[in-house]
């Protein structure tokens, strides 16, 4: 049987913007801007999910990236079972982060 990873909070808001729409294609950058996330901590969680297979990743067409005057961009979106498996990560991320819930990364008080 697999071993079930947690994901991290950047990683469930992610995936979070990739299942608000999972048919649209989605570049770096623009996911940085929406996710609110630092491109060194995006960067390795689009590899670890495009690895996974839970994100398709691939190169913008040429002519496109030629037409807008720019390099081409690696696009990434979410197939069916992509999907499927980001629901049941986001599930679990979320049963974890219940007020109930014991966690051992909980952030403990530190003394003044």
């Amino acid at each position: 049987m697999a071993r079930k990873r947690r994901i991290s909070d950047e990683t469930a808001a992610v995936l979070s913007l990739f299942l608000e729409d999972p048919a649209v294609q989605r570049f770096g950058l623009e996911i940085v801007a929406e996710a609110q996330l630092a491109s060194g901590s995006l960067y390795p969680i689009l590899h670890r999910l495009a690895e996974r297979e839970i994100l398709q990743s691939e190169w913008e067409a040429l002519e496109d990236a030629v037409a807008a005057g720019r390099r081409p961009r690696r696009l990434y979106r979410l197939d069916s079972k992509g999907a499927e498996t980001a629901c049941d990560l986001l599930a679990d991320w979320a049963s974890a982060r219940s007020p109930g819930s014991l966690k051992r990364s909980r952030l403990r008080a530190r003394p003044a």
